[in-house]
């Protein structure tokens, strides 16, 4: 699967994947970012990887977002992007919510040249545990049928859906380059998205998700265009999730039913090319302003030492 993490003939630097750490290497990011090498120990708590708005203020699992039972284990500490969340979760009996920014705020921001009117494809993805009935050959021409608007065009696939090939057929077909964007496993998740979403001029999709607000946040034109994907309970309802929370699946149907996306965020549905930059936008929902410092980040995710017994023993042996 090489193939997958090229780009243009040349590798992403010292972004290929690297089975660390779970949850698409939040820990390690927050490690590095906190002087360390590797992590220090495993963060007692849970941190919230995606990006969710305030509209889902509205129920704790989908605030949340972890296997649909966090609100049996209101005694856990849990770490939120922004401050509306920490308050809606404790109003609703969560007893540790400390609201310090997404997991991918914490990733540096490369010094890469953005090429001008490059267009970065980003279609919905899959998880291990869902079944998918898209038609890929629909999105793939529409994709085709822009192309010529752009100096360059490539798709950037989820590593589940790598696995199972969605996409890969409908677009290797038309000659466009194929590169891998997330991996849940990979530690260096964060740094390859910030790399692309640095690179790229725009990114499209064709639905709603976290990689909207993410590449916003690097200075990528984010758009929705094209034939969505169709929604289907079925697709669903038996993965550990909705499975756990059903009440939210619920919810899913209905603000799919209603378009309520397309009325939330009215600026992302724009052809591609007409897309605008909206850094300001992400850095409030990604949570920019609650960043810690690395000394507050070790202390909140546990992780202090006394400084001198850190760098005269921990700093050497980890280093090795």
């Amino acid at each position: 699967m090489n193939e997958y993490y090229q780009l243009n003939g040349f590798s992403l630097p010292g972004f290929l994947p690297q089975q660390y750490d779970a949850a698409y290497g939040d820990n390690y990011t927050a490690a590095l970012y906190c002087g360390f090498k590797e992590i220090p120990k495993s963060v007692k708590g849970e941190w919230q990887h995606g990006w969710i708005g305030p509209e889902r203020n509205i129920n704790p699992e989908f605030v949340i977002g972890s296997d649909g039972r966090s609100s049996t284990r209101k005694y856990k500490s849990y770490f939120v992007a922004r401050g509306d969340q920490a308050e809606y979760l404790q109003k609703q009996g969560f007893k540790h919510v400390f609201a310090i920014g997404l997991p991918i705020i914490y990733t540096e921001k490369p010094s890469v040249q953005r090429v001008k009117g490059s267009l970065l494809v980003m279609p919905v993805h899959s998880l291990s545990d869902t079944e998918e009935n898209w038609n890929e050959e629909e999105y793939a021409s529409y994709i085709e049928s822009i192309a010529h608007l752009f100096s360059e065009v490539v798709l950037c696939v989820h590593k589940s859906c790598l696995n199972k090939k969605n996409w890969i057929g409908a677009f290797g077909k038309r000659k466009i380059k194929i590169v891998l964007g997330a991996d849940p496993d990979d530690c260096n998740s964060y740094k390859r998205l910030a790399f692309l979403f640095s690179r790229f001029d725009y990114v499209t999709s064709n639905d709603m998700g976290s990689h909207l607000a993410y590449a916003a946040y690097f200075g990528s034109r984010p758009s929705i265009a094209g034939p969505r994907p169709r929604f289907e309970r079925k697709d669903f309802e038996k993965t550990q999730f909705y499975s756990n929370a059903p009440e939210v699946l619920d919810i899913v149907e209905k603000w799919n039913k209603e378009e309520f996306y397309k009325i939330a965020y009215p600026f992302f549905y724009k052809l591609p090319h007409q897309a605008e930059q909206m850094i300001s936008w992400a850095e409030f929902q990604l949570g920019l302003s609650e960043k810690k410092s690395p000394g507050q980040l070790r202390s909140i995710l546990g992780w202090t030492f006394p400084e001198r017994i850190f760098f005269k023993i921990i700093q050497p042996l980890i280093s090795k």
